[in-house]
């Protein structure tokens, strides 16, 4: 009979609990910042871009908003 062990895999899933909320976190600032600045509220067509998500904005917005370093400070709130 084979049996396992689950705790350390508590451990491990609290690890990585922390980087979930992380995420979290920060895909909900884009989403934020992608509906109060001017290029999600454009009359392009919206498209969906889906990371883990579908935000409301077109994809060239949600792309600078990941792409360009000071947009990218505006929502992800790490010091780069």
């Amino acid at each position: 009979m084979i049996s396992i062990n689950p705790g350390p895999l508590g451990s491990a899933s609290r690890y990585l609990d922390r980087y979930r909320e992380l995420w979290e976190q920060r895909l909900d600032r884009l989403g934020s910042h992608l509906k109060s600045s001017n290029e999600g509220n454009n009359d392009a067509p919206i498209k969906e871009v889906e990371l883990d998500r579908v935000y409301e904005a077109p994809v060239d917005a949600v792309w600078s908003a990941w792409t360009d370093p000071t947009k990218l400070r505006e929502w992800w709130d790490l010091i780069m």
